[in-house]
């Protein structure tokens, strides 16, 4: 009686744990998917229909390649095949194309989860799209590369509250010059 007692008590910590990761993913822009080591679809967040013209219902339970995305898919498979050998985590960037947005930047995180033994038995992997930060980034360089005036950009003296340690490391409170354009 007490196993099974116990038992039900971990399949509702469980149930209550998926819930929590569904309502927490499904909020997300991001697409996040869940894997396991044969590359099969776990789960996949509502944010799969920003990229593809499907629902996560009709790609649960299907391999990585059938989300087609293409592009550096190949290196995504790679990492996802690393976090399972080594069971750490991995950032990286990737470009990738899709149906519905084309080609976009994609910053790739991949978790490992683990079971009570310690083995990776899934990773999560959550893309945002960054091609429009990309983008302004690049703008704002541009801008500030072709700026016929002179500008330059500072940081503040740090503030009073660390006046101390910087009297100690011999810092003089100034502000400190980070870039300044061509004019």
């Amino acid at each position: 009686a007490q196993d099974a007692t116990t038992q039900r008590e971990i399949e509702l910590a469980l149930q209550i744990s998926e819930e929590k990761f569904r309502s927490l993913a499904g909020e997300a822009s991001d697409l996040v998917c869940r894997f396991d080591a044969d590359g099969r679809i776990l789960y996949v967040g509502p944010g799969v229909e920003r990229y593809l013209p499907t629902t996560p219902d009709a790609i649960m339970g299907r391999h990585f390649s059938d989300l087609q995305l293409e592009g550096d898919a190949v290196f995504f498979e790679e990492n996802l095949h690393r976090v399972f050998e080594m069971g750490l985590p991995i950032q990286t960037e990737l470009t990738l194309t899709s149906a519905l947005v084309g080609e976009f930047v994609a910053e790739c995180r991949f978790w490992p989860e683990f079971d009570i033994d310690g083995e990776v038995t899934s990773v999560i992997a959550q893309l945002r799209d960054m091609t429009f930060s990309r983008r302004m980034a690049e703008n704002y360089h541009a801008l500030f590369n072709s700026m016929v005036d002179g500008f330059m950009l500072f940081e503040p003296p740090h503030s009073a509250a660390s006046s101390a340690e910087q009297a100690t490391e011999g810092s003089s409170g100034e502000f400190v010059l980070l870039a300044a354009n061509p004019a």
